[in-house]
């Protein structure tokens, strides 16, 4: 297995013996998203809180912490420097996201779009990934948001296909 065109870059891919996994978590010409209190915030919402719980003052990653703490979480035993490092690590990875740029690729492609995550005024994410692919592509349109692809509800729709493409690619000849 190998990847198909890391972030950053431009090189054109052939089609290979071996089957292709990508996990590009971005689409091309994605938005540069980078400010922290949006990051923040939308951490907050994630484990389950508001940025209104914290009296309109700015966010800080020490706030992300402490909230875990309090709840409870295990992921408050990261500890408090290694999740400050998440956050920011969180930052550097949208700064690489907004600057991916595909190469072409002319093998068979897999493509599993998460339903409910639009790019801009896109709703057929197909279409952003056409002009990258030469060869055949089988999209598989999963009912979820991007961020839940990896819940196991999605999982049930994914693997089976995965495993199909595998087979499929397995009976060709090829190990």
């Amino acid at each position: 297995m190998r990847m198909l065109s890391p972030p950053g870059s431009r090189s054109r891919t052939a089609a290979s013996d071996s089957p292709t996994v990508t996990s590009s978590n971005c689409a091309p010409d994605a938005v540069d998203e980078r400010d922290e209190q949006v990051r923040l915030g939308w951490l907050m919402e994630g484990i389950g809180h508001h940025r209104d719980e914290f009296a309109g003052r700015r966010l800080v990653p020490d706030d992300l912490y402490e909230t875990l703490r309090r709840d409870g979480s295990p992921l408050a035993r990261m500890g408090r420097e290694r999740l400050g490092r998440v956050v920011d690590l969180m930052g550097r990875h949208q700064i690489l996201n907004t600057r991916y740029e595909p190469g072409e690729y002319g093998g068979a492609v897999e493509l599993f779009l998460a339903e409910h995550s639009p790019w801009g005024e896109v709703t057929d994410k197909d279409v952003l990934w056409k002009e990258f692919m030469t060869g055949s592509v089988r999209v598989h349109r999963i009912d979820c948001a991007h961020d839940d692809m990896l819940n196991p509800e999605p999982l049930t729709a994914i693997g089976p296909a995965l495993r199909t493409a595998l087979d499929t690619w397995k009976a060709g000849g090829r190990s």
